[in-house]
Parts: structure tokens; sequence; C-alpha cells
């Protein structure tokens, strides 16, 4: 709250501020002003970071007694920045057309610079989004409607959502689109926790089950990291990212028939769990969690729930886990991809997302209706709780296991036919994508990008103490260190507790009989004292994956009793 009244305030002067900073250009980039600091942020290419930059500076007719680099200079003069860098700062002043003195510093990123202009809450209201791309150096000025997305009021740092009502347009290489969003990745100690799922989703998911009949659906999210001056003020790295809508999933369009469907399942309910759905009204745009998505239901009203809805009651009905269920499912269901999800779940531990924050999607109710699943808002993962606020740490612990409570992927992980497709899929891609090194490279990757142009630094400035993340530190080291360590560990168990042979939810089951009992502790102890077994028993007896088997294990077996 109290930076939103900071930021209110602030707003106040904004009109005042860019008058004061109405005009520079490095090299023909335009620098964007930061009423905070002083700032003048200026996008270059990356490779242009590491060595000097001659560069001709241009700036408002109206300035005079301008200095650079405590250098008088010109307007169209060439301006030497020596060894450009993230966070190097390159001091500046002038004399404004009414007598102000305006000291402050130039600096540079290889980030694209957004500038968003207007008055935001929930509702969407008209705004100008102003885009520097780097690589081009174009500068794009667009006219839109913005309102903040999903419970960002609630936040300090606020998402939002941008419809363009000056045509479509292709942002920084995405898609060409009028829909946008910004995700602020607000609660995430790392800021790009959401961004990098999504990549790995892309990356390791099966294609869509239509894919033949739709073959430029993506079944997830794009997203370009970008810096945000908010109405003149510094406000932090974004991921400027593609919505889930019926473009983006290649979805079949209504023509006075219903044809391709999405839902987004946004809060836990019973129904969104699909263990007790109740009955949807087709006459509502919600039904208990989950609200239409496409068609939009303001132009097609009556909607239609009944496929996802008997999608839904097939499966609180599941009675067993034979092999004759997971071949019925997959009637209702796209199961390659629904299977990759549960991969995705378990691997980075996403502990939001198992009965909400995701899509259900159908690509022609009157053809293929299978539904297929694609993830939404990931910032609670790899360690990360849904609240900084309060502490759950067995709720994060890389050596969680039982916590899924969507039906679907409880029976999919319980039928033993189906069971072993998971493993062997999982197994298929600890090879490539969730390798424990490709995983880490991934978050390394990400932070290395926001460091080396500054971004990380000024993001930690920004919002250090915010009640986001409850008054604690944005140190993006210290947090890869953790994730590193996270991924480890995590990667560790589910090789030897999770995915194997037997089915889900065994941890401390040494004996792998299917249950944790004093058995279990008989045969690490019997270990102990230096009885031969097999390797997997080994494995499996050294529980708190510490690489040693001790009275560690025996703890940590009797807490799994005792839970």
């Amino acid at each position: 709250m109290r930076n939103q009244l900071l930021v209110a305030a602030l707003a106040l002067a904004v009109a005042s501020s860019i008058s004061q900073a109405a005009s520079l250009t490095i090299n023909g980039s335009e620098a964007a002003y930061d009423n905070l600091s002083n700032m003048w942020l200026c996008t270059i290419p990356q490779s242009l970071f590491g060595s000097s930059l001659e560069a001709t500076v241009t700036f408002d007719d109206a300035w005079s007694d301008v200095a650079i680099n405590d250098m008088d200079v010109t307007s169209g003069e060439s301006v030497t920045f020596k060894k450009v860098n993230g966070g190097k700062q390159y001091p500046i002043s002038y004399t404004t057309s009414d007598g102000n003195y305006v000291s402050g510093y130039i600096t540079f990123t290889y980030l694209p610079i957004v500038q968003l202009t207007g008055d935001f809450d929930l509702e969407a209201h008209d705004a100008t989004l102003t885009i520097t791309n780097p690589q081009s150096q174009q500068v794009q000025t667009i006219s839109a409607q913005v309102a903040w997305y999903e419970s960002s009021s609630s936040t300090a740092k606020c998402h939002y959502a941008i419809t363009t009502t000056d045509g479509s347009h292709a942002l920084l290489g995405l898609r060409n689109s009028t829909n946008w969003i910004l995700e602020a990745g607000a609660i995430d100690m790392l800021r790009v926790r959401n961004k990098v799922a999504a990549e790995l989703w892309l990356d390791m998911a099966s294609d869509p089950c239509y894919i033949d009949e739709a073959p430029t659906a993506i079944n997830g999210s794009r997203g370009q990291m970008v810096e945000v001056i908010l109405n003149g003020n510094y406000h932090g790295i974004y991921n400027l990212c593609e919505p889930i809508d019926q473009q983006q999933l290649a979805l079949k369009s209504y023509d006075d028939t219903m044809h391709g469907q999405l839902w987004n399942v946004s809060s836990w309910s019973r129904t969104a769990t699909m263990s007790a759905p109740t009955t949807p009204d087709n006459n509502s745009s919600t039904w208990d969690g989950i609200s239409v998505v496409y068609p939009d239901f303001d132009e097609v009203n009556p909607t239609d729930w009944s496929n996802l809805y008997d999608a839904s009651v097939y499966v609180s009905n599941i009675e067993d886990t034979t092999q004759e269920m997971v071949s019925t499912i997959g009637q209702y269901f796209d199961l390659p991809v629904v299977m990759d999800y549960y991969i995705f779940l378990q691997s980075l531990l996403i502990v939001n997302n198992a009965s909400h924050h995701f899509y259900w999607a159908a690509y022609d109710k009157q053809g293929d209706h299978r539904l297929t699943i694609v993830p939404w808002g990931m910032r609670a993962s790899v360690g990360q709780d849904i609240s900084l606020s309060y502490s759950r740490p067995t709720v994060i612990s890389p050596t969680r296991t039982n916590w899924i409570d969507q039906v679907l992927l409880l029976a999919l992980a319980m039928a033993p036919s189906s069971w072993q497709q998971i493993c062997d899929r999982y197994n298929q891609l600890r090879l490539t994508v969730l390798s424990t090194d490709s995983l880490i490279a991934r978050y390394q990757s990400a932070v290395d990008e926001l460091k080396g142009c500054g971004a990380a630094d000024r993001e930690s400035q920004r919002w250090s103490g915010s009640t986001d993340i409850a008054g604690k530190t944005i140190d993006f080291d210290s947090e890869m260190e953790y994730i590193s360590d996270w991924i480890t560990r995590r990667m560790n168990h589910l090789d030897r507790n999770f995915f194997t042979d037997t089915p889900v939810g065994l941890e401390g089951d040494v004996n792998s009989d299917g249950l944790v009992t004093i058995a279990d502790v008989n045969v690490i102890i019997n270990i102990m004292l230096g009885a031969e077994t097999d390797e997997f028993t080994q494995t499996r007896a050294d529980v708190n994956n510490d690489g040693t088997i001790t009275l560690a294990d025996i703890n940590a077996v009797i807490n799994i009793m005792l839970e």
C-alpha cells in the first residue's frame, strides 16, 4: 500500500516531469526519463556493451548549458560514453526553458524499453504505449486500452492487460495481435520464474492433438523481458508476453456454431479439481471458479459448457485405474499434453497450478473436442511459495511428494499403464530439457541477461522492501544460488523416489511394499549394520537425499509415518 500511495502521489508530477525531460536521443535511440531518480535510460544493441560508444546526442531545443560527462555539449554533437556496461552512469545536466536546473545521469540497457502512460485500475482506460527496440532502434507509439490484470489491485507492482486500439501490432518479435500482457513477477524474488517456466513448457510439451489441423498453434505463452517506465517513473523489469487466447491456440473460429472453446480455470473448487463438479448454466460466463474465454460471452450468449462438463463428470466418476479407463479417458483429453503437464508440475513443483491457474482448450466441439491443457502464471515454482508474507517450508520443499489434487492427474498417476508412459516420458526429457544442468542454465541465463544490462540492480533498488515481497531485499545472486541447490535436490528426489517403476506417493517406502512403516526403518538399520542389498533399495534408503544412509534417514521415515 505504501508503494501504491507513493506512485499515486508522484503521478501528479508526471506532466511537468515529461515536459522537463522532453527529448534526448543517443545515436537515434530515444532515451526514457525516470522522474524518481533523474535517470535517462537508453536502449542499445547488446553487442555495443563492453566497449566505448561514440554516439551523436540530440536534445530538446529549449535546453541550455547542457553538459554530459562534465563536458559542455551542443545538440547534434558526438559524445564518447566510455566502456558501456550495465549500471554504469554518465552525468548529465541542463537548464530548462523556465530556468529550472536539472541534473541526473544517463545509463544504458539492452532490454527493450516500454513507456506506459495513463490512469490505471481494474477497468480498462485509454493509454499510450511507447516501445523502443534496441536492435532496430525503432520506436512504436501505440494507442491502447489498459487495465490491471488479475488481482493486481492488491500488489504494488501490478500486471497490466493491454488491448491496442489502433490495429494489430507485431511487438518485439512476438505475434501480430491486439492483445498483450505486461507480467510483473511481483511475488517472485527472481522476477523471471514465470517466463522461464513458460519457455520450458513450450520446449518440453507435446504438440496439441489438433496440430495437423492448426499448424500455427502455440500451446503456451512467449514473452520478452522489458524495462517499464510508468507515467514517467521507473517501474522495473516486466515480461511483455502473449496471452492465452483463441489466436494463440489457433482454435477453430465460431461461425454461428460452437467450434473452438477456451476456459480459464482461475480459482480452486471441487469443480476445478474434477472431484465433484456442479451443474453449469449456459447463461452464465462463469462456473464454480472457471470462466469462458472463447467465444467471448458478450458476443456468444448463451455459451455451451457441455464439453468441459462431460469430461469433468467422467473424471469424477472414475472408480478404477485399469487399462480400460486409460483408453476411454483418451476420448476426452489430449493425454500426451496432460501427461507432460503432470511431469512439468512435479519437476518445478508449481504449487499453485495443479487445480487452477491453467486453461482447458478444445479445437472444435463439432470435431476433435478433446481437451488440451495450457499453463499460466507459474511464479510460485522452483522453491517459491504463493506468498512471502508467511513461511511454509514443507510446501516448497524439493522433497515434497503428495500435493496434487487434480483428479484427472491423480488417476493417470495411479494407473500402471499410464504411469509407465509418464515415467518413460520423464526419463526421456531428463536427457534433454529436464537435465539438471539444463534447468539451472535456463534460470542462470535469465539472471545473467538482467544483470548484464543493469536491470537487476535497478529492479532491486526500485522494489526491495515492497509489500509484494513482505519487505525483503531482492538479491538475484542469492536467489540463484537457492534455485540451483533446489533444482539439484528436486531432480535427485524425483529420480530416486518418484518417477520410478512404482506409482507415486511412496517417499520413505524403502522396501517398496507400497507402505511407509517400521519395516522401512528396519531395512535402513540393517543397511547401516552392513547388510547387503540391491542398488535400488540403497537409493531409496537415502530418504533425505544427502548421499549417505544414517540416523537422519530413519528420522525422515518416522516423520513421514507421523504426518
